[in-house]
């Protein structure tokens, strides 16, 4: 028999330490009546003979009554502790949980979705295995959507058990019925008793932290992470019926999915919960220099990073026109989000973020937080201006091209970006090129000026566009590029995480670029392709590429506060 009712019996602690006590007492009452058999034989029961009656005979026969009586008095007591042992591994079976989970929009053709369910327990007296059956329900408008039921059944369930902390491990399968309703076909389910101590510390509550796991095959044959926390409690210790429990389910919903909100919320989180998060590192991929890049729900609740993160909020939302108390109900907001779509899409995440700005943001206020942007980079990049033609590649809305378009030839300043950002009036006064990533340039001539502004970084292959650009340039290749792994601080540059870990950088940095350009923005590439400024000059001297000017800029954009740096490089 499997030791699940250690993971699934909530009474189990307060059972103390039976387990060993029933073995314990049958090794004594074994070993009692091996030593005391012949004693009690030759002392008490042969003494019972009348004098002079006792022969060998009688005492053999003695003897071998006493071990027949013996055998099966043991067997008897045997069978007595093994049906007590029996009733407290399945005693408390079949019992009835009830859940809470929000799957994420990689788990069902149906997108993100609160479901509740329940989930029942009952041992197998003749395989000794336990048995699960269960289901869950689409939770819409505080009501359980019978039309989106999944049913699904486990007969592998078993518990493991580290440091005092017993989970309880379900592999299970959807219903075939119901398997168009999910992305996956089966997973796994862990539960383990909460005793986190902002909840009841009795075990017989029946509290339980939830985490599901399944995994299944895109379109292109790659495997997609279904991952999500859940909220589970004791029912009751009977088998109870899907339609009673349908019924329950439409009572008691509301109550289960405000204690999910709850122990999402808290602090500190459930084991089962945080031990899932180091396992699975909340990191979303490598980047094109091998930087592993967190998830921007994990970046948004790292406590290393939440002061800087709060800051950050604080300030892009008021170049944006919010104010208080807007501002700090768009952050809790924020943090309410990262947790409940921890385990979601980057793209989930942000459009519950874009849903809480809808009509808050001022258009004015975010168009001369940008011109302010252009002016900055301007002054920047004017002194080393020089020819007669301008090559503006990622040039994102144009205005930095506007502003400097006048060093030019009128008929040589060009534009191309992977897609037209360019606002209506600047479309009629600048020339724009749509440009395919991986293709060559669309250009035969070199330009005397090519510009990459904090662009290399949204490239999936800054490298190779860095090249492009080098080959098309006749004079001077101007680029200002966002960093990491600042650790000194330079001249008049600012930096407020320069005494912080690489990891804390890029966290910071990452969260930055996929605000900006994901949330305040539309449909901006950002693969994340940061890496250090060493890392950027030993490209540039791989590629014998002259660098004439590296200038620390430091967190000089207000709108973007990320750490950049502007290199020049000359040709000759």
């Amino acid at each position: 028999m499997r030791n699940v009712y250690r993971a699934t019996r909530p009474t189990w602690s307060q059972m103390g330490k039976a387990e060993w006590r029933v073995i314990l007492i049958a090794s004594i009452l074994v070993a009692i009546t091996g030593l005391l058999g012949d004693f009690v034989v030759d002392h008490k029961v042969l003494h019972m003979e009348p004098p002079g009656t006792l022969t060998a005979y009688s005492e053999v026969v003695a003897h071998g009554l006493w071990f027949l009586a013996e055998t099966v008095a043991i067997t008897l007591l045997c069978v007595l502790l093994i049906n007590f042992y029996k009733n407290l591994n399945i005693g408390c079976y079949p019992t009835t949980f009830l859940y809470s989970f929000i799957l994420p929009a990689t788990s069902n053709p149906s997108g993100k979705s609160q479901v509740v369910g329940y989930c029942q327990v009952a041992p197998n007296t003749q395989s000794g295995e336990f048995e699960i059956t269960g289901a869950s329900y689409s939770w819409e408008a505080g009501h359980p959507n019978t039309d989106g039921r999944v049913r699904f059944t486990s007969s592998k369930v078993y518990g493991s058990k580290e440091e005092e902390e017993t989970t309880c491990h379900i592999q299970f399968t959807v219903h075939p019925a119901d398997a168009q309703k999910r992305f996956y076909d089966h997973g796994l389910l862990l539960f383990r008793l909460d005793k986190t101590a902002h909840r009841k510390a009795d075990e017989g509550s029946g509290i339980y932290a939830g985490f599901l796991q399944a995994t299944y095959k895109d379109a292109e044959g790659r495997d997609v992470n279904v991952r999500s926390e859940g909220y589970a409690e004791w029912y009751s210790n009977t088998k109870t019926s899907p339609t009673d429990l349908e019924s329950t389910l439409r009572a008691r919903g509301n109550g289960l999915v405000a204690q999910l909100e709850a122990m999402l919320a808290a602090s500190p989180q459930p084991t089962l919960w945080e031990e899932m998060r180091e396992k699975e590192k909340d990191y979303m991929e490598e980047n094109d220099w091998g930087i592993k890049i967190p998830t921007p729900q994990s970046i948004a609740l790292n406590p290393q990073l939440k002061p800087y993160i709060d800051r950050l909020l604080s300030q892009m939302l008021s170049l944006c026109g919010l104010q208080e108390p807007a501002i700090g109900d768009f952050k809790a907001r924020a943090e309410h989000e990262a947790r409940v779509n921890r385990y979601d899409t980057r793209v989930a995440y942000e459009r519950e973020l874009k849903a809480g700005l809808i009509g808050m943001v001022r258009e004015t206020s975010l168009d001369d937080a940008l011109s302010r942007r252009a002016e900055t980079i301007k002054a920047q990049i004017e002194p080393y201006l020089e020819g007669d033609s301008l090559l503006d590649i990622g040039c994102g809305n144009g205005m930095v091209a506007d502003l400097i378009k006048d060093h030019f030839t009128k008929d040589e300043v060009q534009l191309v970006d992977v897609k037209r950002y360019l606002p209506s009036r600047l479309r009629r006064q600048l020339s724009f090129t749509e440009y395919q990533e991986g293709e060559p340039l669309p250009f035969s001539k070199q330009f005397d000026t090519v510009l990459l502004l904090t662009v290399l970084h949204h490239s999936r292959n800054p490298r190779r566009l860095l090249k492009l650009a080098w080959g098309i340039t006749a004079k001077k290749l101007i680029i200002i590029e966002s960093v990491v792994g600042i650790h000194v601080l330079v001249k008049n540059a600012k930096y407020e995480l320069v005494n912080s870990p690489i990891e804390i950088q890029v966290g910071y940095a990452a969260f930055v670029d996929w605000f900006y350009n994901r949330v305040l923005h539309n449909d901006v590439p950002v693969p994340y392709n940061f890496t250090t400024p060493e890392m950027w000059k030993s490209e540039f001297e791989r590629n014998h590429m002259k660098l004439a000017h590296t200038i620390h800029l430091g967190q000089d954009i207000d709108i973007g506060p990320e750490y950049h740096i502007l290199f020049v490089l000359q040709r000759g």
